[in-house]
């Protein structure tokens, strides 16, 4: 909450900023310094694969993700597909090849243990220490 009232003359309680969702992105280093990197383009590149259930990519490093797919029964993942469709769509996003990336089939995917949701982004690292603040909010007069 904010501790300063709005410039506004408002005497209601005012939200400075808002925290939440920071584990449905990756902060990744890149030539400009960090970016944030959302899950677009990866539900965009695995969206259309016929064999998996379900995907899960995590953040191992900085620029290190592994993508675990739980695929339907009998099936087999057509991962040069997969790899090419995430490859157009990072670039789309502006991270080229910026990333390491691995593919890694498993026998199931879990929901989160203490939340009971299934994550498709998870970060092992969170953002960056030295991360600048956001901008500061614009009133409104």
């Amino acid at each position: 909450m904010a501790t300063v009232p709005c410039g506004c003359g408002s005497r209601l309680p005012r939200i400075d900023r808002i925290g939440g969702r920071g584990g449905d992105v990756f902060w990744v280093r890149s030539r400009a310094g960090y970016r944030a990197l959302s899950a677009y383009p990866f539900q965009h590149a695995f969206e259309y694969l016929r064999d998996a259930r379900e995907w899960q990519a995590t953040q191992l490093g900085r620029n290190r993700v592994v993508v675990r797919f739980e695929l339907l029964s009998g099936a087999a993942l057509d991962a040069d597909g997969a790899r090419t469709r995430l490859a157009e769509r990072l670039a789309l996003a502006g991270f080229g090849d910026e990333l390491e990336v691995k593919f890694e089939v498993v026998p199931r995917l879990a929901a989160d243990a203490g939340t009971g949701k299934f994550r498709r982004m998870v970060t092992l690292i969170g953002p960056p220490d030295d991360l600048p603040d956001p901008a500061p909010p614009v009133e409104m007069t």
